[in-house]
């Protein structure tokens, strides 16, 4: 795995200016909510920041860090892969690749070309959030429809060999993400293009308490969108999680077996009682 097993957040700077964010501060939020790493994203301003001592910052307390690219070049990517955050003995990266890819597979596969001559090691230090989850719908007529058919996943899963976290971005459906991910995990779905671990990249806001709850229970390793965006209902939820966690109550079936073991209603629904049982507001 190129992120380590738990929570990792997304770190945007709203285009306010990375300066402005104090990643002491936020490193402190994101213990606190269960998460054991962060993914600044951006590009030379970003990589700037964490070289800048953003980086020793984070991980002098306690959370690990994974640059991640919005502008995905051979050139950023060599950057963020310079930034000493510790895997490997150096560097690794996150590349976000979305929509305006489609039909761009030479370019993909010439950056990654260029990326491994470069660096040899980086398939072992890449992984990335395609955009789509899963890669194609079935409509009512029982006809398959791929959602982005001429997308390069094949061709940056060359460098991303390890793990690929598949936006499933549900919301606000309840059940849509859980559902998505699954499907991107069948054999018709990535599988299908290459042998990596499909993992879920989720939404920190239009969520419900439940749904965030349910979701994280379910995966031991995936990624959030954005710090910054989180309402607090998603984060409630996420102190619930870690709190489950804590007690020892992991995995789909946590709410359940904590509600009967704490005598309250077993439901499988995080409501007041439950909240209170936890000591969480």
């Amino acid at each position: 795995m190129v992120l380590d097993e738990g929570l990792w957040a997304w770190l945007w700077d709203h285009d306010d200016g990375w300066a402005k964010l104090d990643p002491v501060k936020i490193a402190a939020e994101l213990r606190a909510h269960g998460f054991v790493g962060v993914m600044p994203h951006g590009n030379t301003a970003m990589i700037a920041w964490l070289k800048g001592g953003a980086a020793k910052k984070f991980m002098a307390a306690g959370i690990a860090v994974c640059p991640s690219l919005s502008y995905v070049r051979t050139s950023t990517i060599l950057a963020a892969l310079s930034v000493n955050v510790g895997y490997l003995g150096g560097g690794r990266v996150m590349l976000d690749w979305e929509g305006w890819w489609d039909g761009k597979q030479a370019l993909a596969t010439q950056i990654v070309n260029d990326v491994m001559r470069a660096v040899p090691s980086a398939n072992q230090r890449s992984t990335d959030c395609p955009w789509w989850a899963p890669l194609f719908y079935v409509s009512d007529d029982g006809k398959h429809h791929p959602t982005h058919p001429r997308a390069p996943t094949k061709e940056f899963g060359v460098l991303c060999a390890q793990d690929r976290y598949v936006q499933a971005y549900g919301a606000p459906e309840v059940g849509a993400s859980t559902r998505m991910l699954a499907w991107s995990r069948t054999p018709t779905q990535y599988a299908s293009l290459g042998n990596w671990a499909i993992r879920g990249a989720f939404q920190l806001y239009e969520r419900t308490l439940n749904d965030v709850i349910h979701t994280t229970l379910r995966e031991p390793t995936s990624c959030y969108w954005d710090w910054l965006a989180a309402t607090p209902d998603v984060k409630k939820a996420l102190r619930v999680v870690l709190a489950l966690r804590n007690k020892g109550f992991v995995g789909d079936r946590a709410v359940v077996l904590y509600q009967q073991s704490a005598g309250l209603v077993v439901d499988d629904v995080v409501g007041s009682r439950t909240l209170a049982s936890l000591g969480i507001k």
